[in-house]
């Protein structure tokens, strides 16, 4: 074997480490130089609920380098008492670029993102907790689990009148979906409660109306990183019969 087809097998089998998280380095205790942001994702898309709870860590540090690097590598990292693994988790830390075009080291961000069951019980509390290196990071997130639910309460020519179960908090957005083209943004706002989407531009008949929200939640514990900071989003498809004009 030639020397040329060597160094192109060992680039190779280099990259390929660095993508599956291979000869990375970092440290837990790191992460008390990072702010922990918790995210909570709610979608009912034609009659499937997808539930997903992320954890994503911002440094605070304005260098990369590997001191400043963490990492998740042999941490026990556990969701409300469940211990994470596989590709629940990224362990992030300092190595290889992932992008192929890339030849210098970097620090890749850990990333914590767990898929919720579809039925059954689920808990309203989000509790994510590390531990590693003789140090503890704890955030609890109280409600973020949760599902958001749309009642249509009238369906006129002019507006869709929508009451959201909890409130929001935070101002929602109404789109036209109506695939293969891309959704239409149409006109809304609060109204009490509830929330008044402007269907005037829409033609009468059968249409699908996606409402999505996003709302700050507090955070009632943060433990070991410098900050936390939780939201929670969600989306859901309301199936209408517009009447004619």
């Amino acid at each position: 074997m030639n020397q040329d087809r060597l160094a192109v097998i060992v680039g190779v089998l280099s990259a390929l480490a660095g993508g599956c998280g291979l000869g990375r380095s970092g440290s837990v205790k790191t992460l008390a130089e990072y702010e922990v942001k918790a995210s909570a994702h709610d979608e009912t898309s034609m009659q499937v609920v997808n539930r997903t709870i992320s954890f994503g860590f911002l440094s605070s540090a304005e260098d990369s380098s590997p001191a400043r690097c963490a990492s998740l590598g042999g941490a026990t990292v556990t969701f409300n008492g469940r211990r994470l693994e596989g590709d629940e988790i990224n362990e992030g830390g300092w190595g290889p670029s992932k992008d192929f075009y890339k030849s210098a080291d970097e620090c890749e961000t850990p990333f914590v993102w767990i898929r919720l069951p579809r039925e059954g019980v689920v808990p309203a509390d989000a509790v994510l907790e590390i531990a590693g290196e003789g140090v503890r990071f704890r955030v609890v997130v109280p409600n973020l689990v949760r599902q958001q639910e749309m009642d249509v309460v009238s369906v006129g020519s002019q507006e869709l009148v929508v009451q959201p179960r909890p409130a929001l908090l935070g101002r929602p957005v109404a789109f036209l979906k109506r695939p293969p083209r891309s959704p239409e943004l149409l006109p809304s706002e609060v109204v009490g409660q509830a929330i008044r989407i402007d269907v005037g531009p829409v033609a009468p008949g059968e249409q699908t109306i996606q409402v999505q929200a996003r709302d700050d939640m507090s955070v009632a514990e943060c433990e070991g990183f410098r900050a936390c900071s939780a939201s929670v989003s969600s989306a859901r498809d309301l199936a209408v019969r517009l009447p004619p004009r």
